[in-house]
């Protein structure tokens, strides 16, 4: 569902930059904004603002993939130390 409502924004906000050219782009597309997020808050900060990244669309539904996996391949792991 999040995939989908994902692809749903995409579409629109590509719709939007087609019809108006000079819709401002994201943060994380300008250099400077980098730049100056680094020289103030160092690379935790460049890194904190990627991170920002995972928990929005597509990236938040595969974030959400991989934990499902990894949690439910620990729970098998776990259960099959016990005896029956």
């Amino acid at each position: 569902m999040i995939w989908r409502a994902q692809d749903r924004i995409e579409r629109e906000n590509e719709a939007a930059q087609t019809a108006d050219p000079a819709a401002p782009l994201s943060p994380l597309d300008s250099r400077r904004q980098v730049r100056d997020v680094q020289l103030y808050y160092g690379n935790v900060g460049v890194l904190m603002e990627k991170a920002d990244e995972l928990l929005h669309g597509k990236p938040l539904a595969k974030t959400i993939a991989v934990v499902s996996v990894i949690t439910a391949a620990g729970l098998f792991l776990v259960a099959a130390r016990f005896p029956d």
